[in-house]
């Protein structure tokens, strides 16, 4: 992955950050110096240096807020003048970040916990740092941007260096860039300022610097350079305080009090409140103006609020019918429950009658009943035969009646035919008393089994009355 170090339009020249540079390489990443357009792909942070003319195409400027939002890293090193016309601002302003104007000193040393902020893991181990020309930045108040550095001035402590996050990315906005040159960085904490925040915004594992600043080049502006710029500070037209400028992180009120006013000269005292008179009349004047447009618009709404409170009566009414239905449902859930027990219970009857009956069918009386009647059958076809046997002796006897033969001869024949039908009609009487026997036991088998299906047919009854009875308060 590489960092890109933008100094299009900037009085900077790359060769002041070799140091910088050589920190970026030191945690694994390389660097590109842009020359001309970019694209921000494959990168992994993007560092914009000052610039006084330069102007970012709508594209660049898209391109950017998409890469921070994916989760890049963008570092904003921001100090200028009153001087140039660059549009960055119409950049930063998506991060809250507004940049301001004016240069605040043309040194500044930062100590202490009341000007860094400690809580941020970019400043824990910072102490000290020193700022070339710094310009302060105002900022939205808003949970996820931080300000990590303040000017040293109780009167005037304006933020210095600010954080912010947008979507998955970070951004770093500090009103000097010449604090991180090869003139400067090995000043106070200021390398290990950069290394912190190069580590939190990337995400990345801190590396050790010792080495890099032994070799770092002994500039001459390192052997005194405090004392350097505050002589230099006292010969140039800077202020070395600035007044007070409005922020959003905390607002100034001011107020003019009426004893100032008495004690301007007359002619001024006279003009003022004759200003402040005019602002309270049409500061009245608005207030009215509003009292009567409240009163209009409630005046017009009062048929709707009548409406809103029905419609809130109505709502009201149908959640208790929808309470009701509820109850109902669970009352149906609880007859339905009910109802599939009566079923049940309906079917181990049935179920029973069908065991009564398949035993009456396996049962000894009635086999033998089917045996008898079998040989009850047989006996009449058999007595069916003899009677159209005797038939034909009958006839035998009248033809030898009709003979007059042997009188021994036809007594003998007659007493045959006797002794037959005797015979016969014994075996008849026997069949039917067996048959006999044979009902008489299944009449007691059938009158038994009877009464127990009039006990099973009972009960059936009886669960089908309840059922009756549940599904009728169920449509209720």
């Amino acid at each position: 992955m590489r960092i890109l170090f933008d100094l299009r339009g900037s009085t900077l020249r790359a060769e002041r950050f070799s140091i910088l540079k050589r920190i970026c390489e030191r945690m694994g990443f390389s660097v590109t110096i842009v020359k001309e357009d970019f694209s921000p792909s494959e990168c992994a942070a993007i560092i914009i240096f000052p610039k006084k003319n330069w102007i970012f195409s709508p594209k660049e400027i898209k391109e950017i807020k998409g890469f921070v939002l994916r989760g890049g890293a963008l570092f904003v090193f921001c100090q200028r003048d009153s001087e140039g016309n660059s549009n960055i601002d119409d950049l930063l302003k998506t991060f809250g970040i507004f940049p301001a104007n004016k240069i605040l000193n043309n040194y500044i040393v930062v100590k202490g916990n009341q000007w860094i902020d400690k809580s941020h893991p970019a400043c824990r181990n910072i102490n000290e740092v020193h700022l070339i020309k710094p310009s302060s930045v105002r900022v939205l108040k808003r949970h996820y941007i931080r300000i990590l550095i303040r000017n040293p001035d109780i009167n005037n402590p304006l933020p210095l260096a600010v954080t912010s996050i947008y979507g998955s990315g970070r951004v770093i906005f500090i009103g000097s860039a010449e604090m991180f040159s090869d003139d400067v960085i090995a000043l106070g904490d200021n390398a290990n300022f950069i290394l912190s925040l190069l580590s939190w915004a990337l995400h990345a594992r801190k590396v050790d610097l010792s080495d890099i600043i032994k070799t770092m080049p002994k500039h001459p502006l390192l052997i005194d350079i405090k004392t350097s710029l505050e002589e230099k500070a006292e010969s140039t037209s800077l202020p070395k305080t600035l007044p007070t400028v409005r922020t959003e992180e905390e607002p100034k009120e001011r107020k003019v009090l009426e004893k100032e006013v008495m004690m301007m000269p007359d002619d001024l005292k006279t003009i003022i409140l004759s200003e402040i008179k005019k602002i309270k009349d049409e500061f009245k004047a608005e207030i009215n103006s509003l009292r009567k447009f409240v009163e209009e618009k409630l005046t017009k709404y009062e048929g709707l609020f009548d409406k809103v409170n029905a419609l809130l009566k109505s709502i009201e009414e149908i959640k208790t019918v929808k309470k009701d239905l509820s109850a109902g449902i669970e009352r149906m859930k609880i007859d339905t429950k009910s109802l599939h027990t009566v079923i049940s219970d309906l079917c181990d009857k049935a179920s029973q009658v069908s065991d009564v009956l398949s035993k009456v069918m396996k049962s000894d009386a009635f086999i033998s009943l089917e045996t008898n009647m079998k040989s009850l059958l047989a006996t009449t076809r058999a007595l069916q035969n003899w009677i159209a046997s005797l038939s034909d002796e009958v006839k035998h006897v009248e033809s030898m009646m009709t003979g007059q033969k042997n009188v021994q001869q036809l007594v003998q024949a007659i007493y045959d035919i006797v002794t037959s039908i005797v015979y016969q009609l014994q075996t008849v009487s026997k069949g039917l008393s067996d048959v006999s026997n044979v009902l008489a036991h299944l009449e007691q088998l059938i009158i038994s089994l009877t009464q127990e299906q009039m006990k099973v047919l009972s009960k059936i009854v009886e669960e089908l009355k309840k059922l009756n009875r549940t599904i009728e308060k169920s449509l209720l």
